[in-house]
């Protein structure tokens, strides 16, 4: 696994969108170290070859939901954070998002919304 070589910390971006993926990049790459993926195996392949602190995942993707990506990395990489931001929420993708190991649950919103999330250090996973 290859460390972070920079001072900050990384954040993958994981959505199939272009324009969701780049906002996002573009919102956060100030204060943290910003990668992204477009698809289920390309975040999988990343997360696997190098040190993330957090992942912001989308829920609808082609190949395999969030829900899958999400399982799928809270039983390999336990240090890894996720939050799941999506434009399909509801109380249901919620819960599961939660059950699953999502530290939040996000509905996609305003550019002014992530600025002021994530001015806040990233959250200290004690739990896991």
């Amino acid at each position: 696994m290859k460390p972070n070589m920079s001072n900050k910390e990384t954040i993958l971006v994981v959505d199939d969108e272009l324009g969701p993926r780049e906002s996002l990049r573009m919102i956060l790459k100030s204060q943290y170290e910003v990668h992204t993926a477009s698809s289920r195996d390309e975040a999988l392949r990343f997360i696997d070859e190098n040190d993330v602190n957090l992942m912001l995942l989308d829920l609808n993707m082609p190949g395999g939901s969030g829900f899958g990506v999400l399982k799928m990395i809270k039983d390999s990489h336990l240090d890894v954070q996720v939050i799941v931001i999506t434009g399909y929420a509801s109380l249901e993708n919620a819960k599961e998002a939660i059950r699953l190991g999502a530290e939040n649950f996000i509905r996609a919103c305003r550019k002014s919304l992530f600025l002021r999330l994530f001015r806040l250090p990233l959250p200290v996973n004690s739990t896991r």
